[in-house]
């Protein structure tokens, strides 16, 4: 059945290319092509990690999600701009007409923001380690809070207070924003000015800190959405679009897997299993 899931959605990934502008940057192609991937690396290891067969109303319901989705999107884009009596075409362009201008002031402020933030639930994190006997310093400190039913002490669970989760989403949008500006910058206008992903630096201790390695994925399809929907709103002609997509996605999905293994040395989970396994598990695990 996995197979004829594999065929359906390939079947679908053509029609909503070729009926959809030949867009990539599309939420059905995009969904469609997840789904591809998905099944693709289920199918492989379906005996070695998953001993079973998908069913049919699996099958259905994946296929009838992204078909739904492609509804959507289609109405989406006809009535969009129906009020103001503008088509989506001619928007593109328009958004991007001058290049984004921040003082060094306040990307000081921002920095300091980002990395304060970070800095409260690194310390956050590493004071509940300590709570559950973590003798082997920072590095250590997210494994201690992942598994801390196994250090005896019954529900102590790690929950954030309420400030520093909502500080800790502060500095999450604030790097979004960052990588936003910059890209718009260095893609449409040609300017390369690092100083807009200096506040992102500050990130990297909220990266180490956390027991989990879910965000790493959020953070890293938000970032890509960010760079696709720049691109679909330039006036690049859709073949250069497509290339660069493409090639943003591949050098994303390098660096994911890359980060997510080393990462994953601090709660030991990349120890107790291989490359291979770590990518199968995360990659085909939602079908």
């Amino acid at each position: 059945m996995i197979f004829l899931l594999i065929l359906l959605l390939c079947l679908e990934l053509a029609f909503i290319y070729f009926t959809n502008g030949k867009k990539i940057v599309s939420p059905s192609f995009l969904g469609c092509a997840m789904f591809v991937f998905s099944s693709v690396v289920y199918a492989l290891y379906m005996n070695d990690m998953y001993g079973s067969d998908i069913t049919l109303k699996t099958a259905v319901i994946i296929v009838s999600l992204i078909f739904c989705l492609y509804l959507g999107e289609q109405f989406v884009n006809k009535t969009a701009f129906a009020r103001s009596g503008e088509s989506l075409e001619k928007t593109k362009g328009e958004i991007f007409q001058k290049p984004y201008t921040v003082s060094n002031f306040y990307i000081f402020v921002l920095t300091l923001v980002v990395t304060g933030a970070c800095l409260v639930y690194y310390f956050d994190i590493y004071r509940f380690s300590l709570l559950l006997g973590n003798t082997d310093g920072i590095w250590k400190m997210a494994e201690y809070v992942r598994h801390a039913k196994n250090y005896g002490t019954g529900t102590l669970i790690y929950s954030p207070s309420t400030i520093v989760s909502q500080l800790t989403i502060i500095a999450e949008v604030l790097v979004y924003y960052c990588v936003y500006i910059f890209t718009v910058n260095l893609w449409i206008h040609r300017e390369r000015c690092l100083k807009f992903l200096i506040p992102c630096l500050g990130y990297i201790f909220y990266i180490v800190a956390c027991d989990s390695r879910s965000y790493l994925i959020r953070n890293v399809t938000i970032i890509a959405i960010i760079m696709f929907s720049i691109l679909n709103n330039s006036e690049f002609k859709a073949k250069t679009i497509n290339k660069k997509i493409i090639k943003t996605g591949l050098i994303s999905i390098v660096a994911f897997f890359l980060m997510f293994r080393i990462l994953g040395h601090r709660t030991g989970t990349s120890d107790n299993y291989t490359f291979v396994d770590n990518i199968v598990k995360y990659v085909s695990s939602s079908i």
